[in-house]
């Protein structure tokens, strides 16, 4: 287990994106910091994968942008 942790880091990184597997949900997550999210980046993860692109912000930060707050 340890191993795959240090595996992420390294890859978040390197700005590599690191896939999040949940036996529990039977479905998979692409991550990657959100301060090293570029156009290319965007475009990958909506190519490769479906479904929502999600970005974890302080409420702080998340009102300055008139964002919708979903937990």
């Amino acid at each position: 287990m340890f191993s795959r942790i240090s595996k992420a880091v390294k890859a978040f990184r390197e700005r590599r994106f690191v896939i999040i597997f949940s036996e529990n949900e039977g479905e998979a997550d692409l991550a990657i910091p959100a301060q090293e999210i570029v156009a290319e980046s965007i475009l990958f993860a909506a190519r490769v994968a479906s479904g929502l692109l999600c970005l974890a912000l302080p409420r702080e930060r998340l009102k300055e942008l008139k964002g919708e707050f979903r937990p």
